[in-house]
């Protein structure tokens, strides 16, 4: 896993416990599962989609959808 990767499964798991739900694919999913896709698929990401607050502005749920391929 390359660097950028880790950043980012390091902030999605924070994320995850300070109760942010993720989605991936319009199912709930772990940060783990987000990234392997990165992962393997070297020349893909996940698109973030939808950022759900809630009325304080708190992110209460990050939406991932569909595979893209890296510009």
């Amino acid at each position: 896993m390359d660097e950028q990767n880790k950043e980012i499964l390091r902030e999605l798991i924070k994320a995850s416990e300070e109760g942010v739900l993720l989605y991936k694919k319009e199912k709930l999913a772990s940060p783990t599962e987000i990234i392997d896709f990165s992962a393997v698929h070297e020349d893909m990401f996940y698109d973030l989609e939808f950022i759900v607050k809630n009325e304080k502005g708190e992110v209460k749920e990050l939406w991932f959808g569909d595979g893209k391929k890296r510009p």
